[in-house]
């Protein structure tokens, strides 16, 4: 960060520096993300909308394998969507005075990407933005209606094509395949109109960010560097931890209960927007009967990230002293904590682990032990902390995915590590 008293020619260079420095960091996090979790082809199979890799027999609980296309499909669904459930009548919704403005129909066209992979309905953005700037009332009152009266059950079906897993011994599992959701442009469009109308309602605590205009990784990211600069004489400990299965755990019942506190409609159009979700899925050139997702909410959906942030801000009620901050990037929460001697920081550091942990119980999660990462900045290696989560030692990493991004050598907190 930028020292007091940099003016100038010096504050612009540092701020450039700075830019290039996430720059290269996200590259560098898309790139060790694609090799190490998907197959190198996954944008081209997303654009195709089918894989070419062929799944030729799925695993059966039995041992058996299917064979079979449907009975293949069946079997991905039912390991892919193993908690789900089914949810009683949607709300009924009150339209009163409930309309959308042109300017979120703008923004939420603007921040869908011309190429993005259409879904079954096959209409791309560009047939949308050509739409807005020719016929504006057909679009506009669409999506009122839809606001009015809740998603019409031929936009909540989706696509579902399967990346292969990179490094699996075996792909006649079902887990050794990565589902990617292809929903309707039309439907997406509408989520960013709900989503910015949740963001609206100041729901969140300023130390959550994903899902939501002005709250992106870079901010993220800058919140954790003034908290280590800001405590530069002292040591410093960071663990990240991991949700697991956010997303398909979500209880939307109760997320959209505390949105109804603010805004009932908003409240019961989502609970109408995740009822009657299905999904098709495509693969081996043939694609299979729809099958019920209503657990959850679906990965990919602009609607997602905000509402399983608003499923777990009571773990961010948790008070600290000054010397802890909880941050939060969707479903990665990290904790830090500066101390001076290692006894005092190993206690509060190890007790705001627990309380997180803790909190994540009375929701149903959990996070993932494989994906808990540690690093400490400044500290000698006989004064590192050693905390623990469910028993197990959390390890130091030389490099640590930190919300959404790999700190390397090469870039940003790496002149505080000490290895």
């Amino acid at each position: 960060m930028v020292k007091d008293g940099a003016k100038g020619k010096e504050l612009v260079v540092a701020r450039r520096n700075f830019r290039k420095a996430i720059f290269a960091a996200k590259l560098t996090a898309n790139e060790k993300t694609l090799l190490e979790e998907t197959d190198p082809k996954c944008f081209r199979t997303v654009k195709i909308k089918t894989t070419k890799h062929p799944i030729p027999a799925v695993q059966r609980p039995d041992g058996a394998l299917a064979a079979e296309h449907n009975h293949i499909a069946k079997k991905l669904h039912d390991s892919l969507h193993s908690r789900e459930h089914r949810r009683d009548t949607p709300a009924t919704l009150n339209p009163a005075n409930a309309q959308v403005d042109d300017g979120e129909i703008q923004n939420a066209l603007k921040a869908s990407c011309n190429g993005a992979a259409t879904g079954p309905d096959q209409i791309p953005t560009r047939l949308l933005r050509l739409l807005w700037k020719l016929k504006p009332d057909l679009l506009r009152k669409t999506m009122n209606r839809v606001y009015r009266e809740g998603m019409p059950n031929s936009w909540k079906i989706s696509s579902t094509i399967l990346i292969p897993k990179a490094n699996k011994p075996s792909y006649t599992m079902a887990k050794s395949w990565r589902p990617i959701q292809l929903q309707s442009i039309l439907a997406k469009i509408m989520e960013r109109i709900i989503t910015n109308k949740l963001t609206n309602l100041n729901l969140l605590p300023h130390n959550m960010y994903g899902g939501r205009k002005n709250y992106n990784t870079t901010d993220a990211i800058q919140a954790g560097d003034t908290f280590v600069e800001s405590n530069k004489n002292r040591n410093v400990c960071i663990t990240a931890l991991d949700v697991e299965g956010g997303f398909d755990n979500l209880d939307l019942d109760r997320t959209c209960n505390m949105i109804g506190e603010k805004n009932k409609h908003l409240g019961d159009w989502i609970k109408s927007w995740e009822h009657h979700r299905q999904t098709v899925y495509r693969f081996n050139g043939r694609t299979s009967k729809p099958y019920k997702t209503d657990q959850g909410t679906p990965q990919g959906s602009p609607l997602s990230p905000i509402l399983f942030l608003i499923s777990v801000k009571h773990m961010f009620s948790i008070k600290t002293n000054k010397e802890t901050i909880i941050l939060a990037y969707v479903d990665n929460i990290l904790t830090a904590t500066a101390y001076a001697t290692k006894t005092k920081g190993q206690m509060q550091h190890q007790d705001t682990i627990d309380r997180l942990c803790e909190e994540a119980d009375k929701s149903n999660y959990r996070f993932s032990t494989l994906k808990t990462e540690g690093i400490h900045i400044r500290t000698r290696g006989r004064d590192r902390l050693a905390p623990a989560m469910d028993g197990t030692f959390i390890p130091q990493k030389e490099e640590l995915r930190l919300l959404g991004y790999f700190i390397t050598e090469n870039w940003g907190w790496a002149h505080h590590i000490k290895t």
